[in-house]
């Protein structure tokens, strides 16, 4: 008899030393299989819209932040400024700039560039709006 209890009691060891290995499996095989039913998803690309802003723009507005930090608000915004004209839709240098000029007490150009940036977005909104409604019309 004392053999049949240290083989049930071995049987419990076991038991207790794989039951973390099948919950790591149940859980893989869930996750993997909720993952393989999902469609994949692609970003949506719109036409008449550029999905990326170039490096060089880029690195103009981050030149401009980085003046900015250092107070040096004039430099930042002729930084801005190179980053709009690479990429006139850039918003983010549109910000920048309102607020540089905001920082020296240009409130009109702050105002003028904030303007801007809000036509940028409105004009982008109306694009994806659009190409929905062409893609619902399709379906």
């Amino acid at each position: 008899m004392p053999r049949i209890k240290k083989n049930i009691r071995g049987g419990e060891r076991t038991m207790k030393r794989h039951s973390g290995h099948i919950v790591v499996f149940i859980f893989m095989f869930t996750f993997l299989s909720m993952a393989a039913c999902s469609k994949p998803v692609q970003p949506t690309i719109y036409t008449g819209m550029k999905s990326e802003i170039s490096i060089e723009a880029k690195n103009f507005n981050d030149n401009g932040l980085a003046l900015a930090q250092k107070g040096q608000y004039q430099k930042a915004i002729e930084e801005y400024k190179m980053a709009i004209m690479k990429e006139p839709a850039y918003t983010d240098a549109y910000v920048n700039c309102s607020k540089a000029y905001y920082a020296i007490g240009n409130y009109d150009m702050a105002r003028y560039y904030n303007l801007k940036n809000k036509e940028i977005l409105d004009s982008k909104a109306t694009v994806i709006r659009e190409s929905e409604m062409e893609q619902d019309e399709k379906l």
